[in-house]
């Protein structure tokens, strides 16, 4: 029978942006039969009151043509924007910004107006 101690871990991240988590393993050399192993389970992400408005990437509490010309304008590299605008922005959320996510916020401008 095999004795399984688990540990608890969390992590607030200090500021607003994107982040990448990863877990890692490194056997040691004491077992070689399979009995070395580790698990990662129940992961749960909390957002609490993000900063921002998908796509409302001026932050100006409305999505309009300006936002999607922003996003274009960064998609195409002819813009920098912040970290949190970049959140705002990321219309499809696939963890870039595109011309599609400009066209994304394009098309939420004009159902707005």
């Amino acid at each position: 029978s095999e004795t399984t101690i688990w540990n608890r871990y969390e992590y607030t991240a200090p500021s607003d942006g994107n982040y990448i988590f990863k877990w890692s393993y490194e056997k040691d050399g004491s077992v070689n039969k399979g009995q070395d192993k580790g698990w990662v389970d129940d992961i749960s992400i909390t957002y609490v009151n993000p900063p921002y408005t998908l796509g409302d990437v001026d932050n100006d509490g409305r999505i309009t043509i300006s936002d999607a010309l922003m996003a274009m304008r960064y998609a195409m590299g002819t813009a920098a924007l912040t970290d949190t605008q970049i959140l705002a922005a990321d219309f499809d959320g696939n963890g870039t910004v595109s011309i599609t996510d400009a066209t994304m916020i394009l098309r939420a401008a004009m159902i707005a107006d």
